[in-house]
């Protein structure tokens, strides 16, 4: 069974790039530029532009006020944006962005099925997940402001 797992995590990570975030924050407003470019201002203070018509977007139309912006540059030079939505759930806490994805531990880090590649925070709640594969059907990760994993379930 040990092996089976492993073996199947090394074919979840095989010929993959993972998605690490440069830029993280809640968006505050939405500025449109020139052309399909967009200025996010972010909780933070920090200001993140991004050309719609050239980044890979998730979800397509790109990230709204009171989401949670996650964006990168691929190995290609790419530009990539994910945006969460908050987690309205009763029993979530503030502050908890939905992540609907599969995921592997890889450490201190989960792989997601997205190709997203976050750190787990120090409190980190696995929830139902056993030997860190989180691969349950509807189950949702939580993703706290500064783009930690906070709970799985």
């Amino acid at each position: 069974m040990i092996l089976l797992a492993t073996a199947l995590a090394g074919c979840f990570s095989a010929n993959r790039e993972d998605l690490v975030p440069t830029t993280v924050g809640v968006v505050t407003e939405v500025e449109r530029l020139a052309g399909r470019s967009v200025a996010y201002h972010l909780a933070s203070g920090e200001v993140a532009e991004v050309d719609l018509a050239s980044a890979d977007l998730t979800p397509d139309g790109g990230a709204g006020e009171g989401m949670l912006l996650l964006t990168g540059t691929r190995g290609s030079g790419r530009t990539w944006l994910i945006a969460l939505y908050p987690n309205t759930a009763a029993d979530v806490p503030p502050g908890c962005f939905q992540l609907l994805a599969t995921g592997v531990g890889n450490g201190d880090s989960i792989d997601f099925s997205n190709g997203l590649r976050l750190s787990k925070a120090p409190n980190f709640d696995p929830g139902p997940a056993a030997n860190d594969q989180y691969n349950l059907e509807r189950v949702t990760f939580c993703i706290g402001e500064r783009g930690e994993v906070l709970s799985y379930g």
